[in-house]
């Protein structure tokens, strides 16, 4: 026994490191657009890493009360606070990430959208460059040179080549931001299973330790 409580009282601190070290780094999406996305999840992750800490240094406070007066009984409580906590916060993570996962979604689905919108608009310019080029071929040798219908087919090449490099430009900042979100969204589902799979281990660890809780109060 007195060795499992210096085992409980050894876990503490890395325990606290450990479930406090489960925030994954986020890295910056280049993509204003996309960033924008993840301002309210941030918010509440900020939150979430608040109580957190406040709910930690309360458990520090009864590890170092329970220092003074040494229990088994207390360790083994103690140690389950600490392991639950760990669990909750790892949940709500958890949740925090798939929300993450959600809006990296959505993004995803607004850029595929959008450049799939100017490439359609890109073949369209592209096709009145062709028509007008095309009609004002066939007139080049016309021998009226006020011609209306030619002057009109001038002007529409010139703004439909305009058109057509505005589009390209366009289409590059889509294809930009569809890279941006499609890094997004892998980026938030590998933190989603990397918790998932935490949390996995915590309820393990938590379950063994009540199993043991149960076998000591059973054998007084």
């Amino acid at each position: 026994m007195r060795m499992f409580r210096t085992v409980c009282f050894a876990m503490l601190p890395a325990m606290g490191r450990s479930f406090m070290a489960t925030s994954p780094v986020r890295t910056v999406v280049s993509a204003s657009s996309i960033r924008a996305l993840f301002v309210a999840a941030k918010d509440e992750e900020q939150e979430l890493q608040k109580r957190t800490v406040e709910a930690w240094l309360e458990l520090q406070k009864k590890g170092k009360e329970l220092e003074q007066k040494p229990s088994h009984e207390s360790a083994l409580s103690l140690a389950e606070d600490v392991l639950q906590m760990a669990l909750a916060y790892t949940h709500s993570k958890e949740l925090i990430e798939e929300s993450h996962l959600d809006s990296a979604k959505a993004a995803l689905e607004k850029a595929v959208s959008e450049e799939k919108a100017l490439e359609l608009a890109e073949m369209e310019a592209h096709q009145e460059i062709i028509d007008a080029e095309l009609y004002l071929k066939d007139h080049e040798q016309s021998p009226w040179k006020g011609d209306y219908e030619k002057r009109r087919q001038s002007v529409v090449t010139d703004i439909s080549h305009r058109v057509e490099n505005y589009v390209e430009s366009r289409l590059a900042e889509a294809h930009e931001a569809e890279e941006a979100a499609r890094r997004a969204q892998e980026e938030a589902r590998q933190h989603v299973e990397d918790l998932q799979r935490r949390e996995a281990e915590l309820k393990a660890t938590l379950d063994e330790l009540q199993r043991f809780k149960l076998r000591e109060e059973t054998s007084q």
